[in-house]
């Protein structure tokens, strides 16, 4: 580019200053001109070849943003069945219900309704309202406890455990079991513990090559808890992971395991980076590929992921 550069300025300079040519030498220039039109043509291509060199720049920025604009593929088919763990104020329900057009969905929180009123008083009633009006065949449980999928001991567990077995995915954003306890090792067991209850219910309730769903905020102490040999340690095939996409849900808002009103301020989740692992219950046909690279973990494992 540096020399095109010089050559086109020295070209001008002597353009300006050489004086206007005679009549016969215009008649010469036109005749050499005829006899040789080859120079035309190579002047058109080098100056088309000074503007080609500007393109691939622009290129490159579209196909990067391209690549940003492709999102991981995820289990929300409308016509899908779906079963959310762990729910807040239904917020995220609510996003999947209106905007990702969701007609066979169940969210469950481990709350009751009093309790989630008085810890959510803004929001709740709302979110609720949209997850019934969105469809009728919506249906929403109170105090389910995620660990205990599919069993009969829990309210409201008999009728969930006739529907086990037949949803196509099941999910459970942002599980912690709340507390604030120092004790770092004491806190990671503690959630490992909820995690590896809420993937064995997951199993049941899932059809087979059903999709277990998992959102977790990146860093420490997550990165102790190993979920993907969690995911292993129950029989679960890990698929792939991504980062959490918040601006895809549009209205969910994450809420902490005390509400808002007793603990709940401070940090918001939507301002952390997050990440969500789909996992398969063996059995049937996994999510379509995508490109994918190699990602080396601190839990020993590789794993697909999506860029």
């Amino acid at each position: 580019m540096g020399r095109n550069r010089v050559k086109r300025s020295r070209t001008e300079s002597t353009t300006t200053t050489t004086p206007p040519p005679s009549s016969s030498s215009s008649s010469r220039g036109k005749s050499l001109r005829s006899k040789h039109p080859a120079n035309i043509s190579n002047n058109k291509t080098k100056q088309s070849g000074l503007t080609k060199q500007k393109r691939p720049s622009a290129s490159a920025a579209q196909q990067h943003q391209h690549q940003h604009q492709q999102l991981c593929p995820l289990p929300l088919d409308p016509d899908s069945k779906i079963l959310l763990i762990g729910e807040g104020d239904f917020s995220f329900a609510a996003s999947l219900a209106t905007h990702h057009g969701c007609q066979n969905l169940i969210a469950t929180s481990y709350d009751s309704l009093a309790t989630l009123q008085e810890k959510h008083p803004v929001t709740c009633a709302d979110n609720i309202a949209a997850i019934s009006g969105a469809s009728p065949t919506n249906q929403i449980f109170y105090s389910v406890d995620g660990t205990k999928l599919g069993l009969p001991s829990i309210p409201g567990g008999a009728e969930l455990r006739k529907l086990a077995g037949t949803f196509d995915s099941v999910w459970f954003n942002f599980p912690h079991v709340g507390g604030k306890s120092t004790d770092v090792n004491r806190q990671v067991r503690a959630n490992q513990a909820l995690v590896v209850g809420f993937l064995e219910g997951a199993l049941r309730m899932s059809r087979s090559g059903g999709a277990v769903v998992v959102s977790l905020f990146e860093g420490m102490p997550y990165e102790l808890w190993g979920i993907r040999n969690l995911a292993r340690h129950v029989g679960l095939t890990v698929e792939r992971s991504a980062r959490f996409e918040w601006e895809r849900f549009p209205g969910y808002s994450h809420k902490r395991t005390f509400g808002d009103v007793n603990g709940g301020g401070g940090w918001k989740g939507e301002q952390r980076d997050a990440r969500i692992y789909i996992f398969r219950k063996p059995g049937g046909p996994a999510i379509p590929n995508q490109k994918k690279r190699k990602r080396h973990h601190s839990d020993d494992s590789e794993e697909e992921e999506d860029d």
